[in-house]
């Protein structure tokens, strides 16, 4: 399934990341999640549970590399 993604620039201890924040795209079109489908490209999308749906990661902009990356958890 394809994902929708949100990329977000913070600074941690100095270094420069880009936070991305991945869900499902299919949330964009569903009714019954308003606030993704009327919001998402304004505000972060904050999603408690949801499982593999749901999921961020930091990139290292220097070192061109991936970490943190997390899923949400399951109810």
């Amino acid at each position: 399934s394809s994902f929708a993604y949100q990329y977000l620039g913070i600074v941690i201890n100095g270094k420069k990341y880009i936070y991305i924040n991945a869900f499902h795209a299919s949330l964009e079109k569903d009714n019954s999640h308003s606030l993704i489908k009327n919001n998402w490209k304004r505000k972060l999308v904050n999603v408690y549970d949801g499982c593999n749906g749901f999921w961020g990661a930091l990139y290292d902009i220097e070192e061109q590399k991936f970490s943190s990356l997390q899923f949400n958890g399951c109810a």
